[in-house]
């Protein structure tokens, strides 16, 4: 339906119940995909394989701040300024964390 309607992005939602090789097996019958963000229940530690399965984009809810995250899955597709912000946005929100 978004191929027809002509979309430029969709949201594979819920991605953790579909799983990571879903968006590429869509691939063969349908022919060129939209750009696809996967959201819903992934983790840092998800981000590298997601894309590496074929996803253009991995959304991150509340699982970005939990505390001891492991981060470095996300760090490893950004650009290095990106990576030095996010380092600082996780930091700033594991001290929030601690002082509650």
């Amino acid at each position: 339906r978004a191929l027809r309607c002509g979309c430029a992005a969709v949201k594979l939602f819920p991605a953790r119940a579909l799983g990571r090789h879903y968006w590429r097996s869509l691939a063969g019958p349908l022919g060129p995909l939209p750009f696809c963000i996967a959201a819903g229940g992934l983790h840092p530690c998800d981000v590298s394989p997601w894309l590496e399965a074929g996803v253009d984009a991995v959304a991150l809810g509340s699982a970005l701040f939990a505390p001891n995250s492991d981060h470095r899955g996300i760090r490893s597709h950004l650009d290095p300024g990106l990576a030095s912000v996010l380092g600082c946005l996780t930091e700033a929100a594991e001290s929030d964390l601690l002082s509650t």
